[in-house]
């Protein structure tokens, strides 16, 4: 099991502060794909996010690239407000310049 209680508080709302510092490494970890995808406008239809319960893997064009737990979520978290999300950013940007 992940270690919840070495996260770094912060964001970039109250709301958003709430959220990074409550939600389950699941969770967070879906939303942050979601808000890295959006903001530095990949294309959704071309990497894809799955979980489980114990896992996470993302794809670009239907096939799998990345798989890790949700430790290393945790991980990130207790690195940075913004850790996972630049982690995530930055190996899905190196991964569309692989092609």
């Amino acid at each position: 099991m992940y270690n919840s209680t070495k996260r770094v508080p912060g964001g970039s709302s109250y709301a958003d502060a709430v959220f990074r510092t409550t939600a389950d490494a699941k969770s967070y970890a879906q939303k942050m794909f979601h808000r890295v995808i959006e903001k530095k406008s990949f294309n959704p239809h071309e990497i894809r996010f799955f979980a489980t319960e114990d896992f996470f893997m993302l794809a670009y064009q239907k096939i799998p690239f990345i798989v890790e737990d949700f430790s290393f979520v945790e991980l990130k978290r207790s690195e940075g407000v913004h850790a996972f999300e630049e982690w995530l950013s930055k190996t899905i940007f190196q991964k569309i310049r692989e092609k």
